[in-house]
């Protein structure tokens, strides 16, 4: 995703120096340099919001269960009174 950023950055800056119109094409490269880098974070966030309501992809651990008792029965007997 930097590269993106990186490279409209660089190309402002190269037209800068170019035609000698310091600091407008630079600050465009910033300009649509962060809308594309804003824009592709927007997507990675949402696929990874799908995969993860999906469950599919994402392994999902298990959660340990609590040790039990060896003196608790498994079955509840009545009560004799």
């Amino acid at each position: 995703m930097s590269i993106e950023l990186g490279l409209c950055i660089g190309a402002g800056y190269w037209a800068d120096t170019k035609w000698g119109t310091s600091p407008w094409y630079l600050l465009t490269g910033c300009f649509f340099g962060f809308l594309i880098f804003t824009w592709q974070l927007f997507r990675l966030v949402q696929s990874m919001s799908k995969v993860e309501a999906s469950g599919s992809k994402t392994p999902k651990t298990k959660t340990p269960e609590p040790e039990k008792n060896q003196n608790e029965t498994h079955e509840k007997s009545p009560n004799k009174d």
